[in-house]
């Protein structure tokens, strides 16, 4: 039996009349063969990028291996409000031994089409838990050494030089990031997290030694594997009355209302009249004690994973986006910092450093920092140069030492260390005073820092100052 389309269509994931308009998170194509909005996760010889107007993700011929491509930015579920995830999607002849995924992907849960195997059906993760270790630096370097620090069984030669506890552990996280891919690193004062990035609940060893500085890793979250329910389409809740052609390029859509209980629909396009049909009904009110998402907060792309499989297979997409059903608006109240350093001279130098963390009451963030107002002024009569930069980084030898801005209830921390920094992107640029980014969509995702540095152009050292407002979309 077919689905009364029209109607579905004029209503949100709740079943209100749809007369609001869905406000985009994620918009991602790639025509020209852009990837600076997306991420990726590639193991074992697995790649991803894009061609051809497509985005692919592509397994090695081995086992194991992982080929993933992945928005940047977060489509993050608010509470009274659906979500949805449209995309393309064309999968590869399927093999034993092998996953594909499409649709939204997140570190806690996942909603997806794809295969498992040999069979093309939905895929439903819930209930994933990273891993979390913590690195606590009690001496510093005492001069230019390196340092063998082991990540979950694997060894990764790490520079110091001399300096402090927090120094030291500024520039253990600092290489690390730059090393390991299956894990994100931030300092913290004198310590170092470690927070995984693909959940295993098989992890190696942690070690740290050097010369002269030493520190000590502690497990403080153990992995928690996920509760996986692949449902093939034979097993679907709709009877649909046209046919899914999964490898060829073929539009979907996955909505969610949440609330903890409320339904999950999948949907893909009749080809016979271009509209969205649901699929299949993941029906939760009333039904268990638990929520159906741990964290319903996603990310758009495609995986493919071999798990014991030697062929490269390959799922592609030609665009996704993700959208937040009704108007967007921040309620969780801003925030802001801000710091005055004295003797700022020539050269860009850090007034007040934002970041988003990776880590918040030991487990994965995945909320987004809005930037709202970023404020600088001065008591030069010379020039004064402004830059706002993100994931800028001091000049060698010199670090940033993070603090929580509030560790109980904020996922950001600001660091007021007055060194020189560079490179980074700058996203503004200026005299002093007042940048309004409310409607610049500027965000921190969880590891990225926005930097307010300040230089005079000519003449003595003065006294500088910046400020910022944010907003966290938790």
């Amino acid at each position: 039996m077919s689905n009364n389309v029209p109607e579905k269509l004029q209503k949100t994931a709740f079943g209100e009349l749809s007369t609001a308009e869905n406000t985009p998170v994620i918009q991602l194509s790639t025509q020209y063969g852009q990837l600076g909005q997306t991420d990726s996760i590639n193991v074992g010889g697995g790649s991803s990028g894009s061609l051809d107007s497509k985005f692919f993700a592509v397994t090695g011929a081995s086992t194991p291996s992982l080929g993933s491509i992945i928005s940047e930015r977060a489509l993050t579920y608010r509470p009274g409000q659906g979500a949805k995830g449209r995309f393309t999607a064309k999968f590869d002849a399927p093999a034993t031994g092998n996953e594909q995924d499409a649709g939204l992907l997140g570190f806690n849960d996942t909603l997806t089409f794809g295969f498992q195997d040999l069979v093309f059906g939905i895929w439903y993760r819930k209930f994933a838990r990273q891993e979390v270790q913590l690195l606590t630096v009690t001496t510093g370097a005492g001069g230019a050494e390196s340092a063998t620090v082991t990540i979950d069984g694997d060894g990764f030669t790490v520079p110091l030089t001399a300096g402090s506890t927090s120094h030291t552990a500024y520039e253990v996280a600092q290489s690390l990031n730059n090393q390991v891919q299956l894990w994100d690193f931030d300092s913290t004062g004198s310590t170092v997290t470690a927070v995984q990035n693909l959940v295993s609940a098989t992890v190696g060893a942690f070690a740290f030694s050097s010369a002269t500085a030493v520190a000590s890793w502690v497990q403080i979250v153990a992995a928690v594997e996920w509760t996986v329910e692949f449902i093939p389409q034979a097993n679907w809740s709709e009877d649909i009355d046209f046919t899914i052609t999964p490898g060829k390029l073929t539009p979907y859509e996955i909505s969610f209302e949440y609330l903890g209980a409320g339904a999950i629909e999948f949907k893909a396009e009749n080809p016979d009249t271009g509209d969205f049909e649901t699929v299949h009904m993941i029906k939760a009110a009333g039904v268990g004690d638990n929520p159906t998402l741990l964290n319903p907060t996603f990310r758009l792309g495609a995986a493919s994973e071999n798990k014991g499989n030697t062929t490269a297979i390959r799922v592609e997409s030609s665009s996704f986006g993700g959208f937040i059903e009704g108007k967007k608006r921040n309620t969780s109240g801003s925030k802001g910092a801000a710091n005055t350093a004295a003797g700022v001279g020539l050269l860009p130098t850090n007034i007040i450093t934002l970041r988003n963390r990776n880590e918040f009451g030991s487990i994965r963030n995945l909320a987004e920092v809005i930037i709202g107002v970023v404020g600088a002024s001065t008591d030069s009569t010379k020039p004064v140069d402004v830059q706002v930069i993100k994931n800028a980084t001091p000049i060698i030898g010199s670090s940033f030492t993070f603090v929580d801005f509030n560790n109980t209830d904020s996922i950001m921390q600001t660091a007021i260390d007055q060194v020189v920094v560079t490179g980074g992107e700058i996203i503004a640029s200026g005299e002093p005073g007042g940048l309004d980014f409310a409607n610049l969509n500027q965000v921190l995702v969880p590891g990225e820092s926005l930097t307010i540095a300040m230089n005079i152009t000519s003449g003595g050292a003065s006294v500088m100052k910046g400020s910022s407002i944010w907003f966290e979309d938790q």
